[in-house]
């Protein structure tokens, strides 16, 4: 979050009409310098956050966890929201990391892992750019999560690792 702290000015510079939108329980811990910037809406249930995810052009995944940590192994389950409500998403993780790895092994330019500043930027502008780049990554997005990340689909996958070991 620090990262997008840092690149927000020059993202609103550059779209002037950006908003931030936040779902979750650790709205107060954002960083000071997006406070005033957030719309916070709390822990949304299920269909509100999925109607607040649709209204959205991008998604940025905070990691919080870095790759020395346990948390390294997991993919949280809102990158597979994300995806599925048609997002392109931006992350900022250590290539040591399960997310690190799940987003650099997806072709299509629906999403980007960034590590400064300028590298934010220029994701936000490949993928929501204009309305040709973010409808084309939306688009790619959502299909994404229809072949791969469906309940049927990772239950089928995971149903074939269990039985071949």
């Amino acid at each position: 979050m620090e990262l997008l702290a840092d690149s927000w000015p020059a993202i609103k510079q550059q779209f002037p009409a950006v908003e931030l939108h936040y779902c979750g329980a650790w709205g107060k811990q954002l960083p000071k310098q997006l406070l005033g910037e957030i719309v916070d809406h709390g822990l949304l249930g299920l269909n509100a956050c999925q109607d607040l995810l649709r209204r959205c052009h991008l998604a940025y995944l905070p990691v919080s966890h870095p790759s020395h940590t346990v948390g390294r192994y997991s993919i949280p389950s809102r990158l597979a929201d994300y995806l599925a409500c048609g997002l392109p998403v931006i992350a900022s993780t250590d290539p040591g990391s399960a997310i690190f790895s799940f987003l650099s092994s997806l072709t299509g330019g629906f999403a980007a892992d960034v590590a400064d500043r300028k590298a934010l930027g220029q994701a936000v502008i490949a993928l929501a750019g204009d309305s040709v780049c973010w409808t084309e990554a939306s688009t790619k997005a959502a299909s994404y999560a229809r072949q791969y990340l469906s309940v049927e689909k990772v239950r089928a996958e995971l149903f074939r690792e269990l039985d071949r070991c």
